[in-house]
């Protein structure tokens, strides 16, 4: 499964922002990394994983069924704007279509998945806003690229940024991802940051300590 680092350290934090979800939302889970993730962190916990793209649809399902989390892991085929569950979500997850006002890619499938071409930013905070229980919580993964739009629309849907984590490289350089955890909750942390790297181009200690629970070695 092809997978990203800072998509893996997303996945890893949510183990030190959520409080023991029992039921989790995953909106677009693309090969189904942050919803396998969520599955060996919260034992108890039922994930349910929404997708559109075909292709990423057939990796998700398999990379399912290979797990050993396959009873508490439910794939559905269907856009978040359309999708009505019958309970609200202890914890919803996201990692939003990315370049946004960048080129896009003549597939399809790629824009879905790097383009906000199926789901904008405000369709992507009513939906959450819908789906997060009242006393649920939410973590998203965005670029820092427009993330001011992100943050607008959170707030005028009703949403509070609890914490913001930045995300860099290396010390020194510019935040290129921001993690946020949101919930109808305001209260407020302070910002905090990720450095992956250390000078010697290795994980850092703090890379380390959230990734080796699901790597054999680093």
């Amino acid at each position: 499964m092809k997978v990203c680092t800072d998509t893996c350290l997303f996945g890893a934090l949510f183990s030190r922002w959520a409080r023991e979800p029992q039921r989790i939302l995953d909106i677009g889970t693309g090969t189904g990394i942050l919803s396998l993730m969520a599955a060996q962190l919260f034992p108890n916990a039922h994930i349910d994983a929404l997708e559109v793209a075909s292709g990423a649809c057939e990796d998700a399902r398999r990379n399912f069924l290979e797990s050993r989390f396959a009873d508490r892991l439910r794939l559905i085929e269907t856009p978040v704007q359309e999708f009505t569950p019958a309970e609200q979500y202890d914890l919803v997850v996201c990692n939003p279509p990315f370049f946004e006002e960048h080129l896009k890619s003549s597939k399809e499938e790629k824009n879905q998945a790097k383009h906000s071409t199926s789901l904008s930013k405000l369709e992507l905070a009513q939906a959450i806003a819908r789906l997060m229980h009242p006393n649920g919580q939410g973590m998203l993964l965005a670029s820092t690229s427009g993330h001011e739009s992100l943050e607008k629309v959170l707030n005028t849907s009703g949403i509070s940024i609890n914490q913001r984590l930045l995300m860099l490289n290396f010390e020194l350089e510019k935040a290129f991802r921001i993690i946020y955890l949101v919930s109808f909750n305001q209260h407020k942390e302070q910002d905090c940051q990720l450095i992956i790297y250390n000078k010697e181009k290795e994980y850092s200690p703090e890379a380390i300590s959230l990734l080796e629970p699901f790597y054999a070695s680093l």
